[in-house]
């Protein structure tokens, strides 16, 4: 096989390989926070030709069917053990290429998340530019923000098709033209159907509303964020019992501006994002005591997504929290900042969290401005 024409490897695999071996030197154990490399356990310098990769299938006792430049044959490696077995493997390759093999189906579901995290962090890392550029004012985003802050997404449908693919020079545009076509607000018998947000503000301005039973309004807020709940959920690790206990030290104390929180929760969910919270109901009896924030820490480096706030208007005006996929964000965070909906945006991290807060207990909690840590 000529080294020249080896697959790429994605960010995405490469991210779940470094985590799911440990983010160590598959070797010498060396950890690699600050470099790594995905490498092969069986070099393709040593089979650059096919009566070498005959030799070696033979050798380690491998199957005719054998890819020695897939997941079957990557590990995660330091500098200096990656130059080392470049013309041929290290002893007891068999046992790495056997790790490789369990880890596989584990790898690509972990890199199918981070693929699904990248795509939202691109969006938003997209917004920055579009700031950061000057095509839009911050004082006339957060001012569009303000006024626009009621949307209706249809069942099973994002609220803007293709997020991932907006680029710095669509974002104005998602903000600017058609919201969802069946979008409708009412004033008693009267209906008006609102494609833009010009028509959102233009009909409430003149006192017409969304309907309480038969619409699901997301809102798109700024925030700031909790420092305890920062503080304890970006240090939690995925074993469920220290999970569990760090959950637990979060809402363990009292707060300045508690919202009475509690779940009437169907044991029954799905495993995406909206399908949990479409399935869970919270009621918050007083609205305007506040809202929660919960922050975690970015699944793939010391950066963190931040989980904020939307709502439901029901029929008794009782309001369901959402949480929404947010910025990542490092450095010092201030309110306010800015929020995306992502629907689709799920881990394994996230369920067991919402599993945890979605159980029958009353939540409390506060915001403040909170120093972040930088990226490593």
């Amino acid at each position: 096989m000529d080294r020249r024409r080896r697959k790429k490897i994605s960010p995405e695999i490469r991210m779940a390989l470094w985590e799911l071996w440990a983010k160590k030197c598959a070797y010498c154990s060396h950890p690699t926070e600050k470099e790594y490399h995905v490498e092969h356990i069986v070099p393709l310098s040593s089979v650059s030709a096919a009566a070498l990769e005959i030799l070696k299938r033979a050798e380690l006792n491998l199957s005719e069917s054998f890819d020695f430049d897939s997941l079957d044959n990557y590990s995660i490696a330091c500098a200096p053990c990656n130059k080392t077995k470049y013309y041929h493997e290290l002893p007891n390759a068999s046992i790495y290429l056997a790790k490789a093999a369990a880890l596989k189906n584990e790898v690509i579901r972990r890199a199918n998340e981070i693929a699904a995290n990248l795509n939202a962090a691109k969006v938003i890392g997209s917004m920055q530019v579009v700031l950061d550029q000057g095509l839009i004012s911050k004082e006339d985003f957060k001012e569009l923000f303000r006024e626009f802050d009621r949307v209706r997404i249809p069942p099973n449908s994002p609220l803007y098709p293709e997020l991932a693919g907006a680029s710095a020079l669509d974002i104005p545009v998602i903000f600017q033209t058609e919201m969802v076509d069946d979008f409708f607000l009412r004033r008693e018998e009267n209906q008006v159907q609102v494609r833009t947000i010009n028509d959102y503000l233009k009909y409430s301005a003149e006192g017409y509303e969304a309907s309480c039973n038969a619409e699901f309004k997301a809102g798109l807020y700024t925030f700031d964020i909790p420092a305890r709940i920062l503080h304890a959920l970006s240090g939690a690790s995925k074993s469920d019992g220290a999970f569990s206990r760090e959950v637990d030290e979060v809402f363990k104390y009292p707060s300045r501006l508690p919202a009475n929180i509690f779940m009437e929760s169907d044991e029954g969910s799905t495993k995406t994002l909206l399908g949990q919270l479409l399935k869970r109901s919270a009621k918050i009896i007083d609205r305007d005591a506040g809202y929660l924030e919960v922050c975690t820490k970015w699944l793939w480096s010391s950066q963190l997504f931040v989980i904020a706030k939307g709502d439901f208007t029901g029929s008794k005006k009782e309001e369901v929290l959402i949480f929404l996929n947010a910025c990542p964000v490092h450095g010092t965070l201030r309110c306010p900042s800015v929020i995306i909906l992502t629907p689709h945006y799920r881990t394994d991290f996230f369920d067991r969290l919402f599993y945890r807060l979605f159980g029958k207990r009353r939540i409390l909690y506060e915001s403040r401005t909170v120093e972040l840590p930088k990226p490593l």
